[in-house]
């Protein structure tokens, strides 16, 4: 009796079955559809099925991995991002303590030459002042 396959069957059997092995191959996937529906279906029409399913599957795979590279990349790119936050943090840190550093030696210095001329001042001052005796 010669049974015709719909490609719904078809593709039922061999999403099952590469679901379970991978390596599926054509002849396999004919055995099985030959052992559940008594029929082997016309060879070019299973093996068109087959082969499209599987590229499918390898597409949908590449996907999956690409997916996983990018979440890898991703998470590569935050661990990147948290130590230059860090060194960014330690720079603004460094960079304020040279600031106050550098203040106080501008303060330290104004306020000497300030005493300076003050005393200078006076001195003259008292130059310019006639002496008493």
């Amino acid at each position: 009796m010669n049974l015709k396959l719909s490609d719904s069957q078809i593709s039922l059997v061999c999403r099952e079955l590469l679901a379970t092995q991978p390596t599926l191959s054509g002849r396999a996937l004919r055995v099985e559809l030959h052992r559940r529906f008594g029929s082997v279906g016309k060879k070019d029409r299973v093996y068109a099925v087959w082969r499209s399913l599987r590229a499918e599957r390898a597409a949908r795979s590449q996907v999956l991995q690409g997916c996983a590279d990018l979440e890898v990349e991703l998470e590569e790119a935050r661990g990147q991002i948290t130590a230059l936050e860090s060194a960014l943090f330690d720079a603004e840190q460094r960079a304020t303590r040279s600031e106050e550093r550098e203040r106080a030696h501008q303060d330290r210095w104004a306020n000497e030459i300030y005493e300076l001329r003050e005393e200078v001042r006076q001195l003259r001052k008292a130059a310019s002042e006639p002496q008493r005796i």
